[in-house]
């Protein structure tokens, strides 16, 4: 209550704006606001003994950490760019900073939390996570009352640039496109059929998502049909409602984009494979703002001339039907998230198999669940002693959503060998308590929740991108 006044006076009272304030200060990068971790502006430390000031400390953090996605032409979301605007909304941005009790839980979104029991892969891509110090030193500006300081020690700084997609043989495609009625605020999930008009065996290396209205546009996830079944889903509208996947057999992930994410471009010589008379979909998760938005998302495809000498592709692992519900991957079966349970844990076991001569390696992890998830963490075991963490979320978001992208020659991303021991582990609340699932249920509809892909069913899923040489 205390900060609605400030907030109200920065966002001139607009509801939009305050929505995203509390929703959104600081995945993005899918989500890393576009940057590569590697930027070495991100760790300006430039504390004057007088203590931290707007110009010479909170300015750089704020320029490189956030104004990728909040700056003054971003159409999808409220500027961060001057010291009003930032000194007003100080505690909430650092409460989004540090990690809130309430969604989004982390700004920038990547969710990835580096532990003692978790150590870091040390290879993404799109990570803006603020350090330690940069926290320590935005609190400090906050207690000191937020001063703005002497221009004259404004310090210079890089705002992170969006990558284009590059190369030959890139080919844009269109979805037919949709209109979000006026009134309507709940979140809606649309897939768009593409065809890219294949008339022979095809490979991709790189995909680049346009969105066509970043006002309602959440994010975007990119399927392979391989049997081209979501011509016949989407009918004479070319579009049809999927929570939750495309709805074809046989279709996998092939990338996932929010505000702010860099396009996908595969580690050299390699490529994802789609048959003649395949298809693509395009899954459009919409965030209505009431009123009538129109939206036509493009697509950037890259189709290199040279058929690559490296296969790549995402494989599911873990629960996401039905059938799985009974799976003796289950450390404890039968999969069920008791109604009322604040604190419910399952864990999916599988031993990974790599024929031999086969070199495997990991281009990307893609973790899922739904409502009722608050966490999940996905690693290797390796003999006795050996373990790769590949992804730790203690608080898991269902509106911020991400693949989390490795970049590196082909011989430094991680390897996969045979034998090791995949385990997902996943964390769920199935109470009142839960404020994601409480934006969709009232606590009279709470229900035992089982596996699938409806709304409130559950999933706990591992989707790893893996290339390997053909």
């Amino acid at each position: 209550p205390r900060l609605e006044g400030k907030i109200d006076d920065a966002t001139g009272g607009n509801m939009k704006a305050l929505f995203i304030v509390s929703a959104a200060v600081g995945l993005i990068g899918p989500l890393g606001c576009g940057a590569k971790g590697d930027d070495t502006s991100t760790n300006v430390e430039t504390s004057t003994p007088e203590g931290p000031t707007w110009y010479s400390d909170i300015q750089p953090i704020i320029g490189v950490h956030c104004q990728g996605c909040h700056s003054e032409t971003a159409e999808f979301t409220f500027p961060l760019t001057d010291y009003e605007t930032i000194s007003s909304l100080a505690p909430v941005l650092l409460d989004k900073m540090e990690g809130s009790s309430e969604p989004p839980y982390l700004m920038p979104p990547f969710a990835h939390v580096s532990s003692d029991e978790c150590e870091d892969l040390g290879l993404w891509r799109d990570d803006l996570r603020l350090s330690e110090d940069q926290l320590t030193l935005f609190g400090e500006w906050i207690d000191a009352g937020t001063p703005e300081g002497d221009p004259s020690t404004e310090v210079e700084f890089i705002i992170p640039d969006v990558d284009k997609l590059e190369g030959e043989g890139i080919v844009r495609y269109s979805t037919s496109g949709a209109t979000i009625e006026a009134g309507a605020y709940e979140d809606q999930y649309i897939c768009f059929s593409v065809d890219p008009e294949l008339d022979e065996d095809g490979w991709f290396d790189g995909i680049e998502v346009h969105p066509g209205n970043k006002n309602i546009v959440h994010h975007v996830v990119v399927f392979t049909d391989p049997e081209g079944e979501s011509e016949a889903l989407g009918g004479e509208s070319g579009s049809y409602p999927c929570f939750g996947g495309a709805k074809v057999s046989n279709s996998s992930i092939a990338y996932v984009w929010a505000p702010g994410s860099q396009p996908l471009s595969l580690v050299e010589d390699s490529g994802t494979y789609l048959k003649a008379g395949g298809r693509l979909v395009v899954q459009m998760h919409y965030h209505p703002n009431g009123s009538e938005e129109t939206d036509q998302t493009e697509l950037s495809i890259r189709w290199p001339t040279q058929t690559p000498s490296r296969w790549a592709g995402m494989f599911v692992y873990g629960a996401v039907a039905e059938s799985h519900a009974d799976s003796n991957h289950w450390v404890d079966p039968p999969f069920m998230v008791p109604e009322g349970a604040a604190e419910h844990t399952e864990v999916w076991e599988e031993v990974l198999v790599v024929p031999d001569g086969f070199d495997v390696r990991l281009w990307g992890i893609f973790p899922h669940m739904h409502l009722a998830g608050t966490g999940i963490n996905i690693r290797i075991e390796r003999g006795d002693d050996e373990e790769l963490c590949l992804n730790n979320i203690p608080a898991w978001d269902f509106e911020w959503q991400r693949s989390y992208l490795l970049e590196g020659t082909y011989e430094e991303l991680p390897r996969v060998y045979d034998g090791d021991k995949l385990i997902i582990t996943c964390t769920y609340n199935n109470s009142p308590s839960n404020p994601t699932l409480m934006d969709y249920v009232d606590e009279d509809s709470l229900a035992d929740i089982v596996v699938g892909e409806e709304s409130f069913d559950e999933m706990c899923t591992a989707i790893l991108g893996v290339v390997l040489k053909l």
